[in-house]
């Protein structure tokens, strides 16, 4: 890393408690590294003369799905229609079981980023209600969280703990779909992250 600060000559990390973070220099270098290997990757996609074949397995937490998965598997089949993607959806923890297990090829899940699973991208946790929710100052807080095992369930409880502001579950389910129907309907309030707020 700091070979590579010299190359550049700008200071790319710094420390944030016991981890290393990127600075605004290290996210632009990051962004243009992105770049050139999205190039390099169609380039070769363009140039190659043997046909890809075979089967990709990927695994997506919930929260992406309504986002990003339909470019991904557009771009995908674009580029590579001979593969086979195999796609499956679930929890950060089941994916990464499945990572480790060698039943997935790679995914996209929440949590902090490590050798086996570099950031992709960094998403702010937001409290969201619906329009039509009212909550009253004299009561708990209503919440709609995700089914254990959840971090962002976690999260969500560990904070208002910490503020010292009463709650109480009022719906819980393991699909996202589920949530997002639970929060307009204005069963409560949740934390998720920003990609969250599509649709709902």
């Amino acid at each position: 890393m700091k070979r590579l600060e010299e190359q550049v000559g700008a200071k790319l990390f710094k420390r944030s408690g016991r981890e290393l973070v990127l600075t605004e220099d290290g996210y632009a270098l990051l962004h243009y590294a992105r770049r050139i290997l999205a190039l390099n990757d169609e380039a070769w996609s363009t140039l190659a003369t043997t046909e890809v074949t075979g089967s990709v397995r990927f695994g997506m937490i919930q929260d992406l799905t309504e986002e990003v998965l339909a470019e991904i598997v557009r771009k995908f089949s674009r580029e590579h229609p001979n593969v086979r993607l195999e796609v499956l959806v679930g929890s950060s923890t089941d994916l990464a079981s499945a990572l480790a297990k060698g039943t997935l090829d790679l995914a996209l899940l929440a949590g902090k980023p490590s050798d086996a699973t570099p950031l992709f991208r960094r998403e702010k946790l937001v409290w969201i209600a619906g329009k039509n929710i009212a909550i009253p100052k004299d009561r708990p807080v209503p919440l709609v969280l995700c089914t254990m095992p959840c971090g962002v369930r976690e999260k969500a409880i560990e904070l208002l703990e910490k503020a010292e502001i009463p709650w109480r579950l009022t719906f819980s389910s393991p699909s996202i779909a589920g949530l997002k129907a639970a929060v307009r309907a204005g069963l409560g309030i949740t934390l998720r992250g920003t990609s969250f707020l599509i649709a709902v």
